[in-house]
C-alpha cells in the first residue's frame, strides 16, 4: 500500500522531527497489514503533520464520482426515500483523506496549519447568498424547495459549494457530526484520521442514541417490566419492534 516511503509525502515546508520520523515508520509498518492504527502521541507532537503526510497517499476521484458529486445526482432519492445512484457512486474507488475533528476550532487549527485542506462546517456556519440576513439553516430554501434547485444550477450556495469540495478533496476536515450526517457512499475514503480518538466513543454515542422517557413507553403499550433483562440478543430484539413502532407513530 505504501510506497514510497511515508516520508516522503511529509509536508515539505517542514522538516520531520526524530519523534516524527519514528512514529511514520510505526505507522507504516501498521498500515502495510491493517485496517486501522491507534496512534496515541503527546501534545506538541506533530500530530497534525502526521495526518497531512497520510493525505498524501489518499489520491484522487475518479471523473464519473465527480460529476456525480457536482451535478448532485448523488444526492437525489426516488420515492422511498433511497438514493438514486448509490450504487453507481459505490463502484467507484475510495480516495482522499478526511480529518475529523470533536470541534470547529480544531478545524480551523488545521486550516491555519495547510492552506491546501478544505473544511466543511455545518450550515448556520455559512451565509444564505440568496437572503444575506439567514445562515444557510434557515435559508430560503428551507421553506421554498424550488428555490434550492436554482441555487443547485447556479452554484449559488456557500455551504452546498463547500460541501462538495471537501467531498471530492484528497484532504478535507469535519467534525465528527457532519461526517456522520453525510450518506455513505458519499463519503467513501481511502483514509480516515479520527483526531481526539478518546472521545469517539462518547460521540458515536451522541449521534446514534435515542433517548426514550416513560410516558412514551406507556403510550406505545409497552410493558416495562419485559424490558428488564441481561441479554443482549433479547436486549436488542426490543430495541427494533421499539424502532419500528416510533418510526410508525
Amino acid at each position: 500500500m505504501i510506497e514510497p516511503s511515508l516520508l516522503a509525502y511529509f509536508p515539505e515546508q517542514y522538516t520531520p522531527t526524530q519523534q516524527q520520523h519514528n512514529l511514520l515508520k510505526k505507522l507504516e509498518s501498521g498500515l502495510k497489514n491493517n485496517k486501522f492504527v491507534v496512534c496515541c502521541a503527546p501534545t506538541g507532537s506533530g500530530k497534525s503533520l502526521i495526518a497531512k503526510t497520510l493525505a498524501g497517499l489518499a489520491g484522487e476521484p475518479s471523473p464519473e464520482f465527480t460529476d456525480l458529486i457536482k451535478n448532485y445526482s448523488a444526492y437525489k432519492q426516488d420515492f422511498g426515500g433511497n438514493f438514486t445512484y448509490e450504487e453507481d457512486c459505490l463502484v467507484q474507488p475510495a480516495f482522499g483523506a478526511f480529518v475529523l475533528t470533536i470541534t470547529k476550532s480544531l478545524q480551523d487549527q488545521y486550516n491555519s496549519l495547510f492552506n491546501d485542506i478544505d473544511v466543511l462546517k455545518g450550515k448556520s456556519n455559512y451565509t444564505c447568498n440568496v437572503d444575506e440576513n439567514f445562515t444557510v439553516e434557515l435559508a430560503p430554501c428551507t421553506f421554498a424547495p424550488s428555490i434550492k434547485d436554482d441555487c443547485f444550477n447556479k452554484n449559488k450556495c456557500a455551504y452546498y459549494n463547500a460541501r462538495n469540495t471537501a467531498l471530492l478533496s484528497d484532504f478535507a476536515t469535519l467534525n465528527y457530526k457532519m461526517f456522520f450526517s453525510l450518506p455513505g457512499h458519499v463519503k467513501r475514503k481511502n483514509i480516515i484520521v479520527c483526531d481526539e480518538a478518546s472521545e469517539l466513543e462518547e460521540e458515536l454515542v451522541r449521534q446514534f442514541s435515542a433517548e426514550i422517557n416513560y410516558e412514551k413507553l406507556k403510550q406505545m403499550d409497552i410493558n416495562i417490566q419485559t424490558l428488564i433483562t441481561n441479554n443482549k440478543e433479547r436486549t436488542r430484539a426490543w430495541m427494533y419492534q421499539l424502532i419500528e413502532k416510533i418510526n410508525v407513530a
